[in-house]
């Protein structure tokens, strides 16, 4: 039996993840750490109710259950800015996870962010010369370095995974906070807000959640992975003109706004090959993400219409 223990299962990430480790494993065992102030609806899971910054707790959760891998989602997230308290809070709880972990991990999965980066300079290949400009991939890029040093320390494995735009119907809109799928779908689809003028430029690659949670989880036990840092993410770009009209031609697809007045023609960025994903690929080599089209349109149905959901166990915080 597989004991797993998945840190941030109430988020936009992790929820997803729980789903997939139990369709993918038989009969694990999933230990699911959440905020108090959260309901996680989900009959099937071990559950421990704290604070992840208390090495006291996780020591204990640790103690209790011979955990054999650890995914480790949690984070705190406000934007890409210079919010100290960010920086605090996720450095002190993965602090926290370093040195509560028992001998039995084998594993630890850690999602960090593309937010480590400094644009242009992506490579998961070569080490991070540049800070990166937030304190919120501050707090990710030093975690990794943790991550890397307390495994050669207590010798178990890692993965770091390092995501480019994920797009999850679970993400709560807060303004100035939100992705760009989140943010746009809910100021025009329920503040009823006109967005216009955006640029036709910098292109973004916009991947589900499901797809992402996909790698993870069918990866958890590929020693090709073992002490690896790797890029997720897809190479097909598309602005936030092109989304803003997308979203809004899905909505009046499925009647949630009034007539669609956009009739204007955008030619999507070409495919990049340039080496962002080639470790993706080697671990991954049928990974396909999902185009922009669904992805928009599984986002609104899912968060919407109340549909795409299946079994899923929603959390509520």
């Amino acid at each position: 039996m597989t004991i797993i223990l998945v840190t941030g299962s109430e988020g936009a990430i992790g929820d997803f993840i729980v789903k997939d480790l139990y369709q993918q494993f038989e009969n694990p065992t999933i230990i699911r750490i959440g905020r108090k102030e959260c309901t996680i609806q989900d009959k099937k899971s071990k559950y421990y109710w704290g604070d992840l910054t208390d090495t006291a707790f996780m020591q204990m959760v640790f103690s209790e259950n011979t955990v054999d891998y650890v995914i480790a989602c949690a984070a705190r997230w406000n934007g890409i800015n210079q919010d100290v308290s960010i920086i605090d809070n996720n450095i002190l709880l993965n602090s926290s996870l370093m040195h509560s972990l028992s001998d039995s991990v084998l594993k630890l999965i850690f999602i960090s962010s593309s937010a480590v980066y400094q644009a242009p300079n992506y490579s998961d290949q070569t080490p991070i010369a540049n800070y990166p400009n937030s304190t919120y991939g501050g707090s990710k890029l030093i975690s990794e370095i943790m991550i890397e040093q307390m495994a050669n320390i207590k010798g178990f494995s890692y993965t770091i995974y390092r995501p480019f735009h994920v797009v999850s119907p679970l993400e709560n809109f807060e303004r100035g906070r939100s992705h760009v799928c989140t943010d746009f779908c809910h100021r025009m689809l329920v503040n009823n807000e006109d967005i216009d003028s955006l640029p036709h430029e910098n292109g973004i690659g916009f991947m589900w959640v499901e797809d992402f949670s996909d790698i993870i989880v069918s990866n958890l036990k590929n020693i090709q992975t073992d002490n690896q840092i790797i890029n997720v993410g897809t190479t097909e770009e598309h602005s936030i003109k092109e989304l803003a009209i997308e979203i809004k031609q899905q909505a009046h697809f499925h009647n949630l706004i009034g007539s669609n007045t956009e009739d204007i023609a955008l030619t999507p960025f070409p495919l990049q090959q340039d080496g962002r994903f080639d470790k993706l690929q080697l671990i991954y080599p049928t990974f396909q993400s999902t185009r922009f089209t669904d992805c928009v349109t599984k986002f609104i149905k899912f968060k919407y219409l109340k549909g795409n959901k299946n079994d899923i166990e929603i959390s509520s915080c």
